[in-house]
């Protein structure tokens, strides 16, 4: 399986009208890159769909062909009237995921669909397919070599799961051809992780002139995409459909890149709250150790050790297993863990008020 893919880190550049736009995190897969065969690849997913975007009118929505495979949803969204198109065989595997073979056969499926649609219809005007989610399963063997990595291990196993993805993306690009298609345009299929703000991790975003490719991301991230394609974007003539034209295309990917770098500010104040969270967490834990260690020092300052009895043991116990699970709480952020030691806190200190009581 190949590792992740290192790309150069330079800003957007534009070189002249029919010349490619680069970014830092983009790529154009050439179709002779030697790929792994689908029956090795780590990927599966779920919650493939086609979004299909017409011209919307003050009518009523398109009737859409019948497809027992296939149900469809109407959605406006700006401009756009948005046909979600999602794929749903009658044979589903028994653990919900589908192997990346079965994903292309549903991208077949999809798309031949989508070719009937433009046949009845002649206002399609972009289509983007989305795999709302992801699991990538690393071979036990290869688990197994990251451990004497030590630190860097979990780092590499991070890398070995997003160069799965990124292999499984040059796959379908190729299985749809957006390589070859771009080209006839003078554009390269631009490629680059997006930051889903609903589901706060990052997917995958593909580019071309005839259809984009939404992976790991949710369904509103879709909407946002569509929202930034504008009618005089997409030229009409053409015997493959509509798609975008090609005076256009450098203005929509700009749109897109500023969208992308606008999702990256909300991914580092979320990583500045989750960090804030756990520092906070921290602390208190912090503190109800200090308060159960103090305690227990108190109480060996009261009791003397020939006194000591199954209550005195008691109370001491539980402000240890108080401290432990305080600790615990510091380290592993568990509210759990902060309830139970409040719990033998409470407990401690209502033995000791009966040790008192009782005398």
């Amino acid at each position: 399986m190949a590792r992740k893919k290192k790309h150069p880190h330079s800003k957007p550049q534009v070189d002249g009208g029919r010349q490619a736009v680069t970014h830092h995190t983009g790529v154009m897969v050439t179709p002779d890159i030697p790929l792994t065969p689908l029956a090795q690849s780590w990927v599966k997913g779920r919650g493939l769909s086609l979004y299909i975007l017409w011209k919307r009118t003050a009518g009523a929505a398109a009737a859409l062909p019948e497809h027992a495979a296939i149900w469809s949803h109407h959605t406006p969204v700006n401009l756009w009237m948005v046909t979600q198109c999602q794929w749903n065989p009658a044979t589903q595997p028994d653990d919900g995921w589908f192997t990346l073979a079965a994903l292309l056969e549903g991208c077949d499926s999809l798309h031949a669909y989508l070719a009937a649609v433009r046949q009845a219809q002649k206002e399609v005007a972009y289509a983007i397919l989305q795999l709302e989610e992801i699991q990538v399963t690393v071979p036990a063997d290869v688990v197994k070599s990251m451990r004497r990595q030590k630190q860097y291990r979990k780092k590499a196993l991070a890398e070995s799961k997003d160069g799965a993805i990124e292999e499984a993306l040059d796959i379908l690009q190729q299985h749809l051809r957006l390589n070859e298609s771009a080209l006839e345009q003078g554009w390269s299929p631009g490629r680059f992780t997006h930051f889903d703000r609903e589901t706060g991790q990052r997917g995958w975003l593909v580019i071309s002139p005839r259809e984009a490719i939404a992976a790991r991301l949710s369904v509103q991230q879709v909407y946002n995409l569509s929202s930034l394609l504008q009618p005089q974007d997409i030229e009409w003539t053409g015997q493959r459909g509509a798609q975008i034209a090609s005076s256009r295309y450098e203005p929509f990917y700009e749109r897109v890149m500023q969208w992308n770098a606008t999702n990256d500010i909300f991914e580092t104040v979320v990583q500045l709250e989750t960090l804030v969270e756990d520092g906070q967490r921290s602390t208190d834990g912090q503190l109800w150790l200090n308060f159960a260690l103090a305690g227990i020092g108190v109480l060996l300052s009261l009791f003397s050790l020939s006194q000591l009895r199954w209550l005195q043991i008691s109370a001491l116990a539980g402000l240890a297993l108080a401290s432990i699970f305080h600790a615990c709480y510091a380290r592993f952020g568990k509210p759990l863990l902060q309830v139970l030691g409040w719990l033998f806190f409470a407990l401690s200190l209502l033995v000791v008020v009966l040790l008192y009581t009782l005398k």
